[in-house]
C-alpha cells in the first residue's frame, strides 16, 4: 500500500518489483508522458549496457545559470558559475554563454537491477541520457497540460 501512493518513490518501486520478478533490466513507461516511440525505448534500454540508469531528457528551455534564482530567505540571488581561469565568479550575461543543461522528462526511464542494490538513489548513479524533442517530453500534470497534449496529438505528434 505504502506504493501505490503520489508520494511513492519511484525507486522504491522498482525495487518491489526486482524482489519479485527475475529481470536484469525495468524500463519505466511513465503514464503521465504519453509521447513515445520505439525508438526511444530501445536507445534506453541499450543505455543501459553502459550505465546503471537512463532516462530521456530534452535541451531545457529554462537554465538555472542564467534566468533562474534561489530563494535563500528574504533575498533572490541570480545564480553563477566558477569561472576557473580567474579564480572566482562570474554572472552569465546571456544565454549563449550558459553551459547547456537537460531537463529530465519521464517518458522513458531505464535502471539496471544491480543498481537498485548498489545505490539509494538514481541520483547517486552515472545516468546515460537520451535527447528527445521538447513535446515527446510533455508530462501531463495539470489540466493545462492535458490541453497541450491533446492539441499535440491532434495535429499527429
Amino acid at each position: 500500500p505504502e506504493l501505490a501512493t503520489a508520494s511513492a518513490s519511484k525507486w522504491d518501486v522498482f525495487e518491489h518489483i526486482a524482489s519479485r520478478i527475475e529481470c536484469d533490466r525495468i524500463i519505466d513507461l511513465d503514464i503521465g508522458c504519453p509521447f513515445r516511440y520505439r525508438d526511444t525505448i530501445d536507445m534506453v534500454f541499450s543505455m543501459l549496457d553502459n550505465y546503471s540508469v537512463a532516462q530521456t531528457m530534452y535541451v531545457s528551455d529554462r537554465n538555472p545559470y542564467f534566468n533562474m534564482v534561489n530563494d535563500r530567505g528574504d533575498v533572490l540571488l541570480r545564480t553563477y558559475k566558477q569561472d576557473a581561469n580567474k579564480g572566482g565568479y562570474r554572472y552569465i550575461a546571456n544565454t549563449q554563454d550558459a553551459p547547456i543543461v537537460y531537463s529530465l522528462s519521464p517518458s522513458v526511464f531505464g535502471v539496471r537491477v544491480d543498481a537498485l542494490k548498489k545505490y539509494d538513489h538514481w541520483s547517486d548513479t552515472q545516468i546515460g541520457r537520451v535527447i528527445i524533442p521538447r513535446e515527446w517530453a510533455w508530462d501531463i500534470d495539470t489540466p493545462f497540460d492535458l490541453k497541450v497534449a491533446q492539441l499535440l496529438a491532434e495535429r499527429g505528434l
